[in-house]
């Protein structure tokens, strides 16, 4: 099975939320040729949080579509998922909690990915956002393709699709029949790749939509089945997509699918033609992976460093928590130890206060027995005096 082509496809049929006016439309990752520049200086000139929360996402979602600027996509989902959280703007939210679960597939990082969809498809259900709910399945179908368990990416696809017909989203329809047929075509189940393929890709015809990779991957469906003709057909449609929109991938992937075709017609020599072109394209599409790996593992490395960091905050925090227990704990015995001797000062105090009073009154009733008994020992000492004298 042919790797490369998951990655692309996948890559290149991803659907972000885009939110305009509060209804959520369905947008191509690969279609939106925004100006980075422009946008940066409205978020720069704008004073408006509300605004602000959707032009940060804009950015990340460009970087992202880019693919080899994930540390840039990252830095602005963030940024735009943190003021979403403090406006409590749930649509907005919903929307970042998407592009960085497509930041944190792309990564390979899975787990974390599904937890982001998976909080993203708890507010959308919520807030009853159902046309979102096909971008979420999408999205989750794409990281389960990506893990290759392709049972899973089907369910999901479906789901998906089932949605988009629900909302009337022929282009998100599209998207996801492309994406089906390209899991089925993986999985081994040609005829059933072949007729989502050409189901999808008509269907974004009809919306004025030419999708260089579609082709690409029908034409190599069509080969497999031994259909030469609209093999070649479908071949040469890519290759001219390709060629208009300077896509590497698409001219490599057409070319390959025409040299193979050349070669079992016995005609070597465009079938050398187009086999050079496909490894000239293949080798700027390597470039690009190496770079975009490069990217992947600065990011990767950025994370890993802020989790340690946050893991340490943690750790600061809970020690500094139980620190402050401690000397609430300390400074309450203290107060208490304090109440107690203040307590027992002053029981001291009405003690010796009692025993003083008690004292004067003792002393008192001997005085007064001592002037009674000093009184009668001076008339009994008259009384028995001599008379001569």
């Amino acid at each position: 099975m042919n790797k490369a082509r998951s990655n692309k496809i996948h890559r290149c049929l991803c659907r972000v939320i885009l939110f305009l006016t509060f209804n959520c439309l369905t947008v191509f990752a690969w279609g939106q040729e925004r100006v980075v520049d422009s946008l940066k200086f409205q978020l720069n000139n704008t004073g408006l949080e509300t605004d602000r929360v959707g032009l940060l996402s804009d950015i990340g979602e460009y970087y992202f579509n880019r693919g080899i600027y994930m540390d840039s996509s990252f830095y602005y989902s963030e940024m735009a998922y943190e003021l979403a959280a403090t406006l409590d703007d749930q649509k907005q939210l919903a929307r970042a909690l998407v592009n960085l679960g497509l930041i944190e597939s792309e990564l390979n990082n899975f787990e974390a990915a599904l937890e982001r969809f998976q909080e993203a498809k708890d507010i959308v259900i919520k807030q009853k956002f159902k046309s979102s709910l096909s971008v979420i399945y999408s999205n989750m179908g794409g990281l389960y393709f990506k893990k290759e368990e392709y049972a899973s990416a089907i369910l999901n696809y479906k789901e998906a699709i089932a949605m988009s017909k629900e909302a009337n989203d022929s282009i998100g329809m599209g998207i996801d029949y492309i994406n089906l047929g390209d899991v089925e075509f993986e999985a081994g189940i040609y005829k059933d790749a072949r007729n989502d393929l050409e189901y999808g890709m008509k269907l974004l015809e009809s919306m004025g939509y030419d999708i260089g990779i579609a082709y690409a991957n029908y034409a190599e469906t069509l080969w497999v089945l031994n259909e030469k003709e609209p093999a070649r057909a479908a071949a040469l449609k890519a290759l001219a997509i390709g060629s208009n929109e300077k896509d590497a991938q698409v001219i490599s992937d057409a070319s390959l699918t025409l040299s193979r075709i050349a070669k079992a017609e016995g005609n070597y020599k465009e079938a050398l033609h187009h086999y050079r072109e496909a490894m000239e394209q293949k080798y700027l599409v390597n470039t690009a992976k190496e770079e975009n790996e490069i990217e992947k593992l600065k990011l990767n490395l950025a994370l890993s460093g802020k989790t340690q960091e946050l893991a340490r905050a943690n750790e600061q925090n809970k020690y500094r928590s139980i620190i402050y227990v401690l000397l609430a704990l300390g400074v309450l015995l203290l107060i208490l130890l304090i109440s107690r001797q203040l307590k027992i000062k002053q029981m001291k105090a009405q003690i010796y206060k009692a025993q003083t009073s008690l004292y004067k009154k003792e002393a008192r009733k001997v005085n007064k027995k001592n002037k009674f008994f000093a009184a009668l020992y001076s008339s009994t000492d008259t009384f028995y005096s001599d008379p001569e004298e």
